[in-house]
């Protein structure tokens, strides 16, 4: 150590040097072993100047990103001045680049952020239809009335929407997997069908809604199809908290396809969509039963089945008519009816004769299914003429509106509005006997609903005719005579009776056939709720 001491002593007490008499080249004391490699001076520019270049092409894209969106701004603000034209800007550079982004960028790694900036929209031109048609074009209106008020509905531009609720479904065993009456719930777990036919309108509603937003392009059959079958299973999720009361309802939905000109329907239950062209029913939806008067309902017992509802598809035209109405409407006007008010619509003005409005006409549809006419005071006039030969009980009311035969004889029932003709026995014309020389009253005509019935009286004698001797029962003989009289005074009748039966084999009928015949020979129209949608196109 001691022999150090000079070495550092003389290295501290050495006399600076002057910078003249320093040497022209000066070597760096090394402090690691780093600094000692060879290390090439250009590698670590060309890095900088990568990074740098990378973060100088991301402010100019962020920067031009910035300034369309500021345009945008400018020209919204300018449109909510009245439509005044926006103040004229000055580009920040004048080597002719312009405010949209150019797809040209320098291959710089972006994130994910900024290249979905760099997408547009496809232009109209890319879409497969043109849209054929506008909501100027489609003139739509609606009536109703309201009697046990369960009907809901929902119209548009775009669709028509009918739920007919079942009044009072508590007696009734039609959705059951057996014919085993069911417990009536108590008063206090009782409500009405309208729930379940206004949340499913409403569901209905909004997923079609969603569906014409979203749509661009023609929808196909299986997607329309999918749309209703979620929103029937919705219904049925909100409406849970009522599944002690029975509440049913059935559908019936025509939806507007504008990019291909059709009509997609979806049909569960008895109410109808029809296409007037021409003076003429050209499509008509086809309606899903049980069996006659029973209808597939959608209720919160039974899971919904593909076999409860049909979907089909119609190309409609210009001028074309297209109707959606309950069962209250097509139960009481016959086809020849509906047509004679829509020719009207067709005809020539004059000054004694204006042409009504599409309002006008689908009101007076409404009206005739609905008025309480004279023809009706007649035929409560002959029921109780025929009332006062029957020894059975008095007939009570059904839920439907119609008359529980279940005390009354076909016998009975045939001593009623005609007479002696369904008995095939002939008339007693006794020329002494001033009363015979009367006039008779003039009946009043059927209606479809009794068509309907009479149709559905014949089919049931003659599906019984090959089980059942007509010698060894007197009783169902009587039923064959009755049977094909009905239907001959119902001929010529045209009924909306497109429809489809989902039924199992060995189900026992819901109705008898003295109740059919009493049906049959109704000759006033049937009560209940009345809706009815109408829309042209143009």
């Amino acid at each position: 150590m001691d022999s150090l001491r000079p070495r550092i002593s003389s290295a501290v007490e050495q006399p600076t040097t002057a910078p003249e008499d320093l040497p022209t080249t000066t070597k760096r004391r090394a402090f690691s072993v780093s600094d000692r490699l060879h290390r090439s001076s250009s590698s670590a520019s060309a890095a900088r100047r990568a990074v740098s270049s990378a973060f100088s092409n991301v402010s100019r894209f962020m920067k031009s990103v910035s300034m369309e969106s500021a345009l945008d701004a400018d020209n919204v603000a300018s449109d909510d001045d009245g439509g005044l034209p926006a103040p004229a800007r000055t580009r920040s550079n004048t080597t002719g680049s312009s405010w949209k982004l150019s797809r040209k960028m320098p291959p710089v790694a972006m994130p994910t952020t900024l290249k979905a900036a760099l997408r547009r929209p496809k232009g109209g031109k890319s879409r497969r239809r043109v849209n054929t048609w506008h909501d100027g074009h489609v003139q739509y209106v609606a009536s109703k009335f309201a009697l046990h008020g369960e009907d809901a509905g929902a119209i548009s531009s775009y669709y028509h929407i009918i739920a007919d609720g079942i009044s009072a479904p508590f007696a009734r065993s039609a959705n059951d997997e057996d014919t085993q009456e069911e417990e009536v719930p108590p008063p206090a777990k009782r409500h009405s069908s309208s729930i379940i036919a206004t949340e499913l309108v409403k569901c209905v509603e909004d997923a079609l809604e969603d569906l014409t937003n979203r749509n661009k392009s023609p929808l196909d059959v299986s997607s329309f199809q999918l749309v209703m079958t979620d929103a029937i299973r919705a219904t049925r999720v909100k409406c849970f908290q009522y599944r002690e009361s029975r509440i049913a309802t059935t559908l019936c939905v025509a939806y507007f396809d504008r990019w291909n000109s059709k009509v997609h329907t979806f049909t569960l239950g008895d109410s109808k969509c029809i296409v007037v062209r021409n003076g003429e029913i050209v499509f008509e939806t086809t309606s899903t039963l049980r069996e006659f008067n029973v209808p597939c309902v959608v209720n919160l017992v039974h899971p919904l089945e593909p076999s409860d509802y049909i979907v089909e598809s119609f190309d409609v035209l210009q001028d074309d008519i297209c109707l959606t109405f309950s069962d209250g409407m097509g139960d009481n006007l016959y086809k020849d009816d509906v047509l004679a008010l829509l020719q009207r619509l067709d005809e020539e003005a004059t000054p004694t004769s204006p042409v009504p409005s599409l309002q006008e006409v689908c009101d007076r549809l409404v009206a005739q299914s609905t008025a309480d006419s004279e023809l009706q005071k007649m035929s409560h006039e002959q029921d109780g003429v025929a009332a006062d030969k029957q020894t059975e009980p008095e007939a009570e009311a059904s839920n439907d509106g119609l008359v529980d035969m279940v005390n009354v004889t076909p016998a009975s029932c045939t001593a009623g509005i005609l007479g002696d003709r369904l008995t095939g026995e002939p008339e007693n014309s006794n020329e002494e006997d001033p009363a015979s020389s009367a006039p008779r009253k003039t009946l009043p005509p059927f209606f479809p609903f009794a068509t309907a019935a009479a149709l559905e009286y014949r089919r049931r004698v003659l599906k019984q005719l090959g089980d059942i001797s007509v010698d060894d029962n007197p009783e169902f003989a009587l039923h064959v005579k009755a049977s094909a009289a009905l239907l001959e005074a119902h001929d010529g009748k045209n009924v909306l009776d497109r429809q489809v039966l989902v039924s199992k084999p060995n189900r026992r009928p819901h109705y008898s056939l003295a109740q059919l015949q009493r049906m049959a020979q109704l000759r006033v129209r049937k009560p209940d709720d009345v809706t009815l949608f109408i829309a042209r196109f143009s």
